[in-house]
């Protein structure tokens, strides 16, 4: 950091494939869930630019007190705190925040949105067929989209850039709809998304 800048803030974000501490984490469970995604938001000291790290929720680590094993089982094991010492175990990043998404909530902000995604090829989601390009997707397809990970040569590498692209597209469209400058839609986007993230 240059002398006079502000450090940046970090924030752990983690999807979890449970609803249960989604939109509650005091419920979390031992064993009960774990994490879809796992990334690193770096918000600059300047508040001029966002940075996310995906790290596969696969990959293989230490997992304070319990050994080797995949990164996702933290979540399992110990929770947020887990989690986040695991983490910063394993970047040297420090986190200042996290934030829990339950994805399949994110089904609502789409909705509530209206979300277009580029498909680079035909495919079918949710029972319904798409030709390749940009398409506009209902929260059911866009979950079906970002869950797909067998059918993917990159396996889950590529399901990271898929669960990325979707929450680009939901913050674009946040940005250009004119979500933020009606109130009515402001209000009921809010109404949405407070039920989808869970935050410290």
């Amino acid at each position: 950091v240059e002398k006079g800048q502000e450090p940046a803030t970090n924030f752990l974000v983690l999807g979890s494939d449970s609803r249960i501490s989604a939109g509650d984490p005091s419920q979390w469970q031992v064993g009960a869930q774990r994490t879809d995604a796992i990334m690193i938001v770096q918000v600059s000291g300047d508040r001029q630019k966002v940075s996310v790290m995906s790290i596969p929720r696969d990959s293989w680590v230490d997992v304070p007190g319990h050994g080797d094993g995949k990164i996702n089982a933290a979540y399992s094991y110990g929770g947020p705190p887990l989690t986040i010492q695991t983490v910063e175990n394993l970047t040297g990043i420090r986190i200042s925040h996290f934030v829990i998404a339950d994805f399949e909530s994110f089904q609502n902000l789409t909705d509530e949105l209206g979300v277009i995604i580029n498909l680079k090829e035909p495919q079918t989601l949710a029972g319904t067929k798409f030709p390749d390009g940009a398409q506009l997707l209902n929260g059911k397809q866009a979950l079906a989209y970002t869950r797909e990970r067998k059918s993917l040569p990159g396996g889950d590498f590529d399901r990271v850039k898929r669960q990325q692209t979707w929450m680009r597209a939901i913050v674009r469209q946040t940005l250009t709809s004119g979500t933020l400058s009606n109130p009515t839609r402001l209000y009921s986007f809010l109404k949405t998304a407070t039920q989808t993230v869970a935050v410290d």
